[in-house]
């Protein structure tokens, strides 16, 4: 990923908690803060860990979709058949 792709990441995962945060959407969700069991946080709102979990779950979430479609079109083949479309579980 580029390095502005990187930061436009960082920029809206930070963005979109502290507008939760700070905007109080009770109607999309309940109000919360963190605590400081999860380390520094950037502006004192979000912790800097929040935006590597988001990053595991958006690629994760990738490799779901794209996982079968690659191997449907034999860009690669897995050495054992797994249960999600032939692609082993640990991969994910």
């Amino acid at each position: 990923m580029p390095a502005n792709g990187i930061m436009h990441f960082l920029y809206r995962t930070f963005d979109s908690d502290i507008t939760g945060q700070r905007a109080a959407l009770q109607f999309v969700c309940a109000v919360y803060h963190y605590t400081d069991k999860l380390g520094a946080k950037f502006l004192g709102l979000v912790p800097y860990l929040i935006p590597a979990a988001v990053g595991g779950l958006v690629m994760t979430a990738w490799d779901v979709v794209m996982d079968p479609i690659m191997v449907a079109g034999g860009h690669w083949v897995w050495d054992v058949n797994g249960a999600y479309h032939g692609i082993p579980l640990q991969n994910f």
